[in-house]
């Protein structure tokens, strides 16, 4: 495929990419808020099983404390992010995403059917193009080529 972005690609795959990233973070947060209840619950049924001394009940609050602001942080966020997830999650979603995919591979096979494009004289076969085969691409994404570079038609282009 050629260096040259596809400006159509790029959209398509940002397009996806948000699917993506929607998706997993709610998905990981959703895991997080899980292992941060069950840390809790780790804490609590250790303060209630055995006798602390007063360093270890200060170190004890500390490890709640974080696991509470830490939960809280990933389940504010989901709580915001769930709107897009649902959305993101509909059938008709799910289907706009595998229509993308297949539009993102006809894009790409266009890139590369454009990328191997050539002109060919249909009626001026007198014309050289087997001596120059210029690729279309390749004049077209030449930041030298310059149309007004052409003084009159038989002067050749400086591309």
């Amino acid at each position: 495929m050629s260096n040259k972005p596809c400006r159509a690609a790029e959209i398509a795959e940002t397009i996806a990419g948000f699917f993506r990233e929607v998706k997993s973070t709610y998905e990981l947060n959703y895991d997080a808020v899980s292992k941060h209840d069950q840390e809790i619950g780790d804490l609590r049924h250790y303060i209630e099983f055995f006798e602390h001394d007063d360093a270890t009940k200060m170190q004890i609050y500390q490890d709640l404390e974080s696991a509470f602001r830490q939960r809280r942080k990933v389940k504010d966020e989901n709580e915001t992010m769930q709107v897009l997830y649902a959305l993101f999650e509909k059938k008709e979603a799910q289907k706009f995403l595998n229509d993308l995919s297949n539009v993102l591979g006809q894009v790409r096979s266009a890139v590369k059917k454009q990328e191997k494009r050539q002109y060919r004289p249909r009626i001026r076969k007198d014309l050289d193009f087997d001596r120059v085969r210029v690729n279309i691409n390749e004049a077209l994404s030449n930041e030298a080529f310059n149309i007004d570079s052409c003084s009159n038609a038989k002067e050749e282009c400086k591309i």
